[in-house]
């Protein structure tokens, strides 16, 4: 495996949130509020020199999102029907 600089995971800001052992519903619950404020942030990447998230352009993760759906679901439609 290739080492990676400026690497940032998840698990460094979510705490017990990142747990599979903390499966309580008050964990759940916090997990659905923290997916949901992804959904509002820009897409971003990390910048390997600096190791801070950078916003790609001004869609949202959701927007993404629901552009990716867009297209898997014309490309299933096309090329699988």
């Amino acid at each position: 495996m290739i080492p990676v600089k400026n690497e940032c995971r998840m698990t460094h800001w979510l705490g017990t949130l990142s747990s599979v052992d903390v499966a309580t519903k008050e964990n759940l619950e916090n997990l659905v509020k923290v997916g949901e404020k992804l959904l509002e942030k820009p897409i971003s990447r990390v910048n390997l020199a600096t190791g801070v998230f950078e916003p790609i352009n001004k869609m949202t993760n959701e927007e993404a999102l629901t552009k990716y759906i867009y297209l898997l679901i014309r490309f299933f439609s096309i090329y699988l029907c």
